[in-house]
């Protein structure tokens, strides 16, 4: 059997009483039930990823069909994109918080900037069916443009 160190649950049971005889005194108090509470979200945290996925995925079918083919490779593009770059992001926050709690903030940023890619894209399919055939360069610019207008 391995030696109590600090490490172990033993050891720092006795770094508790000691702690607890310098400040309240030995004997004057009973120590009645131990309880240990242990992170169970870091379990449910890497449950998280297929559902996050499987949103991501949706999402690409919802931009992507009903453009035109020229559109589809930028909707997608754009969309795996914010996804990436909004992960890539919050990583460097990921050590230091609850694998639960990054997860809502990642999923939070992920909607914002899907939100704002599927309003451009809806904007530029209702472009493309109003105002003809343009160069696409034309088409984002104006769909952006536009956009920009009406949330200001």
């Amino acid at each position: 059997m391995k030696p109590d160190g600090p490490g172990r649950r033993g050891g720092r049971r006795r770094q508790r009483r000691r702690a607890l005889d310098r400040s309240v005194g030995g004997g004057q108090y009973t120590v009645v039930r131990t309880e240990a509470v242990r992170p169970r979200s870091a379990r449910a945290a890497g449950k998280a990823l297929t559902p996050f996925l499987l949103s991501f995925v949706v999402t690409l079918i919802y931009l992507a069909v009903p453009l035109r083919v020229a559109l589809r490779l930028a909707a997608v593009v754009a969309t795996a994109h914010d996804v990436i770059a909004t992960i890539a992001f919050m990583q460097r926050d990921a050590p230091r918080s609850e694998p639960s709690s990054w997860w809502a903030r990642c999923s939070r940023w992920v909607g914002y900037s899907l939100n704002d890619t599927i309003i451009i894209f809806d904007r530029v399919r209702e472009t493309c069916a109003s105002t003809g055939a343009r160069i696409l360069y034309e088409i984002l610019n104006l769909s952006i443009n536009e956009t920009c207008r009406a949330r200001c």
